[in-house]
């Protein structure tokens, strides 16, 4: 599955969590109960909570239109393999350089937000992963997150 798709779906997701958790009859809901202790939890594309510390394991993505240097192919988060239908996830990693290619990474992070696309037409919400701290290969850099 591309991961523009697996993004729209995890969009999908977001929009039923945010509808069952307290949304109006309108499908709507205050940003202010987004928050790290509101009353709405947006779980992300682990099943965790959006902006909890997960370690993500995995090697950089093989070359495609939907992946680049920064792409991660996660194969365990926070040790456990993911479930056989879904045996790897690629995620983009926001602050670091080029993954390296063929050795395993580890990284300690949280899954973000963003708005892609334009307002009043096609947009949706995507994902991305922000490193906090890189556990392997040591020759990995990573930038604060500024954001």
């Amino acid at each position: 599955m591309p991961i523009t798709t697996k993004i729209a779906s995890m969009a999908l997701v977001v929009a039923g969590a945010v509808a069952l958790l307290g949304a109006t009859a309108g499908g709507q809901v205050s940003f202010r109960d987004i928050q790290r202790d509101g009353s709405v939890k947006v779980i992300g594309n682990f099943g965790l909570p959006v902006g909890q510390i997960i370690t993500l394991e995995g090697r950089r993505a093989k070359p495609l239109k939907t992946t680049n240097e920064q792409t991660l192919e996660v194969e365990k988060v926070n040790g456990k393999a993911l479930p056989t239908r879904d045996r790897t996830f690629d995620i983009q990693i926001e602050n670091v350089a080029a993954l390296p290619e063929g050795v395993p990474i580890v990284v300690k992070g949280f899954e973000a937000l963003h708005w892609v696309g334009a307002p009043d037409t096609n947009w949706y919400v995507g994902a991305y992963f922000v490193v906090t701290e890189v556990v392997g290969p040591a020759t990995l850099q990573f930038k604060p997150w500024l954001r």
